[in-house]
């Protein structure tokens, strides 16, 4: 298949191609060190399963592992744009998508201390002190108040 201009030929592949397979084979531990951190394992070590048999477990377990896998390799990016004159917030893009990932890049987000983005993340910090901003997740139309 000749990869175009077309979204067509990218669905095509999309459907044969397992996104970061080569990643995933050749780090074994970082999946079982994932699986640790995840709730259903916290769950069934709570509920008296012994860790290497809850680890086997969830490691059977397509759906799981689907989900854990999608999740853990989900770019995410946080954006704000500041007019410099004025200092107008003119947009602020927080996360993908809220309802999947209730967690602010913009303010939350851990960063490099480089000293040109320290003087964004101070402005940030203060746009958010002073306006109250990050009590409402944002959205293209509207404030959602958070729950």
């Amino acid at each position: 298949m000749k990869i175009s201009s077309e979204a067509n030929g990218y669905l095509e592949l999309r459907r044969r191609v397992q996104p970061f397979a080569y990643f995933w084979k050749t780090k074994p531990g970082l999946i079982d060190s994932f699986i640790r951190e995840s709730d259903a394992y916290r769950r069934a070590v709570d509920g008296r399963t012994r860790p290497d048999d809850a680890l086997a477990q969830l490691k059977s377990d397509k759906e799981f592992m689907a989900k854990l896998r999608a999740e853990k390799t989900r770019l995410q990016a946080g954006f704000v744009a500041i007019d410099p004159a004025t200092g107008q917030v003119k947009a602020w893009v927080g996360s993908r998508d809220f309802k999947t990932d209730q967690f602010d890049h913009v303010v939350q987000a851990q960063r490099q201390g480089d000293v040109s983005v320290r003087s964004v993340q101070v402005s940030i910090r203060q746009i958010v002190l002073h306006t109250g901003i990050a009590q409402f997740p944002l959205s293209v139309n509207k404030l959602i108040p958070a729950s």
